[in-house]
């Protein structure tokens, strides 16, 4: 541990050794100044724990010295012990005023002078430990502070997306009410018409008509699942049209759902179409893409 420096500014020489003597039994290390001028520059070089000061010197006196190490930022909290041969209680509140922690009179007893200063400097240690671990808990608290701001930003984004993607199912829920609705009524009056055709062409116009919604039918469900699937895959088409240009856009639909895994059977059941036509479908595809029967289409579609 480093010794703690005391510094004795005193014009007395034998003040200053009987001081010394003392302090240096308790392993302090003992600095002297001999007047004021020099007692302040060896204040700001030593920065010492504690300062022993007499208040009558010639030229600068004790009141004057404190007053300047109390306005220099380096040395205003070293706590100033003042050595007085006065008993005067102006001269020792005077002494207070400018920043002194006590005083000790001379001619000194040997173990008050040792009682005060080391009393003074454990005093100086507590107080310094206070503001370290002040310090230490404020940058704890920081830490904890940012910490818990970044949970909450993250839980707030979270909660934010949630409350995005609810939205976004909800208006995507309602669009696609509004659009069956619009197909329904609009079959409606198309069988309303219907009723009006000759039996011998009902037929005929029932079956088209069936072929008409389906096709609509499908339709919409492709819109509905290319929304979600650009959404996951936003490069899927261009990367393939950049590669194969000549696929047609019923063929990139098809490319969607097998990229996505999917059966024959479902992808019939959203586009409508027969399973035997998806089948046939599929192997004009591979055509196209150039596999052979024994290459993974699915697994070639992963790819881009």
């Amino acid at each position: 541990m480093e010794q703690e420096k005391v510094l004795i500014i005193d014009d007395s020489e034998g003040c200053i050794i009987i001081a010394k003597f003392c302090l240096s039994q308790l392993d302090y290390a003992v600095h002297i100044a001999n007047n004021g001028d020099e007692g302040l520059s060896l204040a700001q070089s030593l920065t010492p724990d504690l300062i022993l000061l007499d208040l009558n010197m010639p030229g600068m006196n004790g009141f004057e010295v404190c007053r300047k190490l109390k306005s220099d930022e380096l040395t205003r909290d070293i706590p100033v012990i003042f050595l007085t041969s006065s008993h005067e209680s102006d001269d020792i509140v005077k002494g207070f005023e400018t920043g002194a922690v006590d005083y000790i009179c001379k001619p000194y007893n040997s173990k008050e002078l040792t009682s005060r200063v080391r009393s003074h400097l454990e005093l100086k240690n507590s107080r310094e430990e206070l503001i370290r671990s002040h310090l230490q808990i404020q940058e704890q608290m920081e830490v904890i502070f940012n910490q818990e701001k970044l949970l909450l930003e993250q839980k707030n984004l979270q909660i934010q997306l949630e409350l995005d993607a609810k939205s976004n199912e909800l208006t995507s829920t309602l669009l696609q009410l509004v659009k069956f609705s619009e197909v329904m009524n609009s079959l409606l009056n198309d069988l309303e018409s219907l009723t009006q055709t000759p039996p011998d062409n009902l037929t005929t116009s029932l079956r088209s008509t069936i072929h008409s919604y389906r096709l609509q039918l499908g339709l919409n469900n492709w819109k509905e699942f290319e929304t979600r699937f650009v959404g996951l895959h936003n490069d899927f088409n261009k990367n393939l049209q950049t590669n194969f240009p000549d696929l047609t856009n019923n063929e990139l639909r098809l490319c969607a759902f097998l990229r996505l895994n999917m059966n024959t059977k479902d992808i019939s059941s959203i586009t409508l179409q027969t399973e035997e036509g998806i089948k046939k479908a599929r192997y004009r595809l591979r055509k196209k893409l150039g596999l052979s029967e024994g290459d993974n289409l699915t697994a070639f579609l992963s790819k881009f």
